[in-house]
């Protein structure tokens, strides 16, 4: 059997009530193959692949060394895609890449390497995805008169870092393994 895959990512629960709206609205322009569980709304810092209990472990204990960001604010939107603007691959909402965000991914491409992991070579992009695998229509964000609701932005405090694990097949198909809440700025933080 091998072994399950992992990444480190960001829930963004705050988020699930607009992100379930924006999915709604581009199910009336467009037909994806796999829609995002609104459990599953996440910003990925790390995708980890197929790792072993020993690896992840390691991670875990390097992860508790690092001088992670306080929580902070972010902005969520507006909406965006990968692809062809008509028809992109992946429609998801563009997150603000705000220094802290940026300090917290460098912080955990750091404990991954030193846990085995190569570097990630693309640049960051965070993001939350709505849906991919496009399979028909044309995508609202191409229209002159693009509907309101994907020019949406709101704010969300990012306070917790966590590993899931992926389980493919199922719905929500991510799972919670480990989580570091940030520091409040009252100097409170724990971990799960």
């Amino acid at each position: 059997m091998s072994d399950p895959h992992y990444f480190i990512g960001l829930k963004t629960e705050q988020a699930a009530d607009h992100l379930l709206l924006w999915q709604q609205e581009l199910r009336e322009h467009m037909q994806y193959k796999v829609w995002t569980n609104p459990s599953d709304f996440h910003v990925t810092l790390k995708f980890l692949g197929p790792a072993s209990d020993e690896k992840i472990n390691k991670l875990i204990t390097i992860l508790h060394q690092q001088e992670l960001p306080d929580a902070f604010s972010i902005t969520i939107g507006p909406a965006g895609g990968f692809g062809h603007p008509q028809s992109p691959r992946v429609f998801l909402a563009e997150v603000e890449k705000a220094p802290q965000l940026e300090k917290l991914y460098q912080q955990v491409e750091k404990a991954a390497a030193a846990s085995g992991w190569d570097r990630e070579r693309r640049k960051f992009h965070p993001h939350i995805t709505l849906a991919k695998k496009q399979a028909e229509g044309q995508s609202p964000l191409s229209l002159s008169n693009v509907p309101p609701v994907f020019q949406q932005k709101f704010p969300m405090i990012m306070d917790h870092v966590t590993l899931f694990r992926i389980h493919p097949g199922e719905h929500p198909k991510y799972q919670e393994v480990f989580t570091i809440e940030l520091k409040s700025r009252d100097g409170n933080g724990s971990t799960n």
